[in-house]
């Protein structure tokens, strides 16, 4: 699989951003023997980071995509998750056509099929009430990359809330505004404490069973989002890693 990664007049390319995206294409690695080339164009206007990504698939064409935030590290979440999405949908149109001439394109996406259920990793989250402060702290120690507490905010009320660090200075926090709605917002750190920063979006709650979430989690522009897990009664995160791997933090 050949990457190519470019700046534009606009945007000028750090090895930061680099890196990132090489970290975040290696969730495509299932795929990487049937990926003829990837190309990442990044570009910023007033505000707004765009991303451009061509994806050449060997025997089924080009695709391309598109994504666009505030955040570079969103716009380039969201894109690779469009693609990986995508390649999903091309993996069973292979598996779908087996024996129809792609023979040396079928033989590990045959044995993918074979298994049984998609692996999940089941994250209990802190049951003591937890400060962001000292919540941001553990997520810190945190192999994963995501934490899951139940936040004390200033009216001294009690809910689940999630961190997702998606660099190293670059953490997210998803909690409760209201009964059934979860912001997420970036969260910033200074010498003396850590804060809410600017939000990034609402989260509206649904209540779905676990294969519901997956599912749904392939129709938003997102890998991962909060709902109410029917199977559990607990609010719950949902991560799509790559390929058949989740994540699941209540």
């Amino acid at each position: 699989m050949e990457l190519k990664i470019q700046g534009s007049s606009s945007f000028n390319l750090s090895e930061r951003i680099k890196d990132y995206i090489e970290r975040k294409v290696e969730k495509l690695n299932y795929f990487k023997n049937h990926i003829d080339k990837l190309s990442f164009h990044l570009e910023s206007e007033k505000l707004l980071y765009k991303v451009n990504v061509t994806l050449s698939i060997k025997k089924f064409g080009v695709h391309k995509f598109e994504a666009d935030s505030e955040e570079i590290y969103t716009a380039i979440d969201k894109v690779v998750h469009k693609i990986d999405t995508k390649i999903q949908r091309e993996k069973t149109r292979i598996q779908d056509h087996s024996g129809s001439g792609h023979e040396g394109m079928n033989e590990d996406l045959v044995k993918e099929k074979e298994e049984k259920e998609p692996a999940v990793k089941l994250i209990d989250i802190t049951k003591k009430p937890t400060t962001l402060t000292d919540a941001y702290l553990q997520l810190g120690i945190e192999e994963d990359g995501v934490f899951g507490f139940n936040l004390i905010n200033e009216q001294n009320i009690i809910a689940p809330a999630f961190l997702r660090k998606v660099e190293d200075e670059t953490v997210y926090l998803l909690k409760q505004i209201e009964p059934e709605v979860y912001s997420e917002t970036l969260v910033k750190k200074s010498k003396e404490e850590v804060k809410e920063g600017k939000k990034t979006r609402k989260i509206e709650l649904k209540k779905m069973g676990l294969k519901e979430a997956q599912s749904d989690i392939l129709e938003l522009e997102f890998p991962y989002n909060v709902f109410f897990n029917r199977d559990t009664n607990k609010i719950t995160l949902i991560y799509k890693e790559s390929n058949e791997k989740w994540t699941c933090v209540s």
